[in-house]
């Protein structure tokens, strides 16, 4: 059973409280640096039952659905996930339930270069398909005898 006092003074998850998203501590010896002293605790010491609710993660941090390229039809389709997940490097920075000042701001969170290479491969593959069906269509027309006479 996780730990329902990982993050002082969240009460998720407890008995008589709703079911919310928890995260394991990464593996990742550099992120989970980075996790622990995020979390407020001192002379904390992460476990294998540790875990942090997902009350502390801004909703860039959460990844809800993954996006796919369809190959036959050119689009983008985009899949629900069945468990929320975090995305890399992302650190627990939301404490609701401390003072104000220990919550970091939201920042931006910046674009999977994989992601944003795909989809600038997909806006450079649809204009390059619009370019040659704009230029079919004009060679058809060129081609096109309109009198017996031309």
């Amino acid at each position: 059973m996780p730990s329902p006092f990982c993050v002082p003074n969240c009460r998720s998850n407890y008995k008589n409280t709703p079911s919310i998203s928890v995260f394991k501590f990464p593996t990742e010896e550099e992120i989970k640096r980075k996790w622990t002293p995020a979390i407020r605790r001192k002379d904390f010491v992460p476990t294998k039952h540790s875990r942090v609710c997902i009350k502390h993660f801004t909703a860039n941090d959460i990844v809800n659905s993954v996006t796919i390229y369809n190959q036959e039809t050119g689009d983008i389709v985009e899949a629900p996930l069945e468990r929320k997940r975090l995305r890399d490097g992302a650190i627990p920075s939301q404490f609701p339930e401390l003072p104000r000042y220990l919550s970091t701001e939201a920042t931006t969170s910046r674009e999977d270069p994989k992601e944003r290479a795909m989809q600038k491969e997909m806006k450079q593959l649809k204009e390059a398909i619009t370019e040659s069906l704009r230029e079919d269509a004009e060679n058809k027309k060129l081609n096109t005898i309109r009198t017996f006479d031309e």
